[in-house]
């Protein structure tokens, strides 16, 4: 079964003649809403280029701030550390988990850092704290 191609055959032949007739000229100045114009590029500047200042700017620099809280809210608060501290003078009266737990947290410098904490949580801590870390952890990356 053949196909009828008379209508495709009409549109080549008045295909060199439309194109003959359009000429593109490039000004050497184009007006505002034409931003570039040479051989191969026609650039036209739309309303959606106003929202990449007043919109999306102001959301990436809020989900930037949003990110560096959560980042700085990442390890011990110092009342941890002075209370694991504290705990740790008393090792007595604190289960080995406890005390696991406090140690790790303190590292060997006795400072908590931020790294001293996720592995103090990751492997003493109890299943909630760990879950927390992992959802402040998933919402970072």
């Amino acid at each position: 079964m053949l196909r009828d191609r008379s209508g495709i055959n009409k549109l080549i032949k008045i295909k060199d003649e439309c194109l003959d007739e359009i000429e593109i000229v490039a000004l050497d100045d184009p007006r505002e809403p034409i931003m570039t114009v040479n051989n191969r590029i026609l650039a036209i500047r739309s309303g959606v280029h106003n929202y990449s200042s007043h919109y999306v700017l102001p959301m990436v620099i809020g989900a930037w701030c949003f990110l560096a809280f959560l980042i700085s809210n990442i390890g011990p608060s110092p009342s941890e550390v002075y209370a694991a501290k504290n705990a740790l003078e008393h090792k007595s009266v604190l289960s080995e988990e406890d005390v696991n737990y406090f140690e790790a947290l303190l590292g060997d410098s006795g400072n908590a850092t931020t790294f001293d904490y996720i592995n103090a949580v990751f492997n003493y801590s109890v299943e909630s704290h760990k879950k927390t870390l992992k959802r402040i952890w998933s919402l970072i990356f």
